[in-house]
């Protein structure tokens, strides 16, 4: 870890914790404390991309769990499951678009399909997890 994102956990660090009390059901507050770090880090890491590259997320893995009644653990722990019920593509797909943040072309690339065929399996698995999550 170079020393400005050091430096920027270390500013934030008490700012991670009081957001990891509003899960007050979940035991582990060093998981969330993690989880809220690999967050911010990803958070600074694309608030340096350029703005208008031609290429957009139609609706983001956040949208589509924003959408959903009381968030909460339970909620997030209905949206790994529901991931987990996935096929393998729809699977590398979620992965690589919002786990590693690829671009629909860089999937594409990656599963040998075209950029729309990404772009529209991608609707579609945020769509059935947004219904899933919804039930």
């Amino acid at each position: 870890m170079n020393n400005n994102v050091s430096n920027l956990v270390v500013d934030n660090q008490n700012l991670i914790y009081s957001i990891s009390h509003y899960f007050k059901g979940y035991q582990n507050k060093d998981d969330l404390f993690q989880v809220g770090v690999i967050g911010l880090i990803n958070a600074h890491k694309n608030f340096d991309e350029p703005i208008n590259t031609g290429e957009s997320k139609d609706i983001s893995l956040y949208d589509t769990i924003a959408e959903v009644d009381n968030l909460d653990l339970n909620s997030l722990i209905a949206l790994k499951e529901e991931i987990k019920k996935l096929d393998n593509v729809e699977q590398n797909i979620i992965q690589m678009r919002y786990f590693e943040d690829f671009t629909q072309t860089e999937v594409a690339n990656a599963l040998g399909i075209n950029q729309v065929q990404v772009s529209r399996k991608e609707k579609k698995i945020l769509e059935k997890l947004r219904n899933q999550l919804n039930e």
